[in-house]
């Protein structure tokens, strides 16, 4: 496999990769098909470890997030109870993202509109005659000066 990056971070990859052994790898599929699951009795959660005997397994957690666009790879190794601690940080990954998030739409079918943390200003992505571009809207006077 072939990994590309800046050379700042080949460091940084070598020592990853010391440490980590690939044990898989994801691609989502093309038509959206979900792969199927395993029974609830043979799971174990990839985070704490627990079986199904002392766990739960009925959420449908996402392999890769739906906040980067994946509709389709759910995880059969996620139990309830750390999906919903990993879910808090999915939250975080959303806010720091912000108007990125808009902009770039990720593989959603609408992006999302973006707030700033003070309802202050809106941007979402809009058309103009044709072109694409980013509507930027403030409530407040003197927030968005016009050159």
């Amino acid at each position: 496999m072939n990994i590309y990056t800046y050379s700042g971070n080949i460091e940084h990859l070598k020592a990853f990769d010391k440490d980590y052994q690939l044990k898989s790898m994801y691609t989502p599929p093309i038509n959206n098909q979900r792969r199927p699951l395993k029974k609830i009795s043979e799971r174990i959660c990839r985070f704490c470890g627990k079986k199904s005997d002392a766990t739960t397994f009925k959420s449908k957690p996402h392999i890769i997030s739906r906040l980067f666009g994946n509709n389709s790879g759910v995880s059969d190794y996620e139990c309830d109870k750390c999906n919903n601690h990993f879910s808090g940080f999915e939250s975080d990954m959303a806010n720091f993202l912000g108007l990125n998030r808009s902009v770039n739409a990720l593989g959603a079918q609408t992006p999302p509109t973006f707030k700033s943390y003070d309802g202050n200003i809106v941007a979402k992505k809009n058309s103009f005659n044709g072109f694409h571009g980013i509507d930027i809207e403030s409530n407040k006077q003197g927030v968005i000066k016009k050159n």
